[in-house]
């Protein structure tokens, strides 16, 4: 299942039950709906935030790992761990309207260059594919190395963070060159990235070494 955990008090408010194997949540950007991706059928649930109610649910989405929801328009972007696509959904039609052909098994998505591109981990390629979101269109493909399973973007849209999983290792990509500016040093299994608000601080959450890199 999913949990709903109050951001002030850190406790536990309410749970979505038999929510399955849960990879990834996002609560849409005016907080009325959450998106859930699950193993499960159906893969892709919409709910209600207040009612935890099923609005809307998606059974073809090619075993979901994780979603990015435009804050600009109404679209959603999931990552199709099994076809190796990224399903464009409209949130408004609540229909998919389109699916962008990858990398295999993308992983983790994030909206970066200032909402125009979306960065797509894809674990079993060891690649990172850029997407122009005004003509959806893979633009870029970069090699990173073993296992990216993770990104964030930096607040300005001007870095994306990556994960490599199996290095121990974040790369540094700039979203204007699709160029790799640097490499940091992370914990052991590093599985999952965040950049706080103002862009001062990467957290970085390490699997194996049951640790948070700062």
């Amino acid at each position: 299942g999913a949990w709903i955990i109050d951001a002030e008090t850190l406790e536990v408010t309410d749970a979505i039950e038999g929510a399955g194997a849960d990879h990834s949540v996002e609560y849409s950007p005016d907080g009325k709906y959450i998106y859930l991706c699950k193993r499960s059928l159906p893969q892709l649930v919409v709910l209600d935030a207040k009612s935890l109610v099923e609005v809307h649910s998606i059974w073809d989405s090619g075993t979901p790992r994780a979603i990015a929801i435009s804050s600009s328009k109404p679209r959603a972007y999931i990552s199709g761990e099994q076809n190796g696509e990224i399903l464009v959904f409209d949130t408004d039609a609540r229909e998919v309207t389109n699916r962008i052909k990858v990398g295999n098994n993308p992983f983790d998505v994030a909206i970066t260059g200032g909402g125009k591109l979306l960065c797509v981990c894809n674990y079993e390629d060891k690649t990172v594919s850029f997407i122009d979101l005004e003509i959806e269109k893979v633009v870029e493909t970069v090699d990173v190395g073993n296992w990216p399973v993770a990104v964030a973007s930096s607040p300005d849209g001007c870095y994306v963070y990556v994960a490599l999983n199996s290095q121990g290792l974040i790369s540094v990509l700039d979203t204007k060159t699709f160029k790799e500016v640097a490499r940091l040093r992370a914990g052991s299994s590093p599985y999952d990235v965040a950049v706080n608000q103002m862009g001062t601080f990467m957290y970085c959450a390490n699997l194996a070494s049951n640790s948070v890199s700062v």
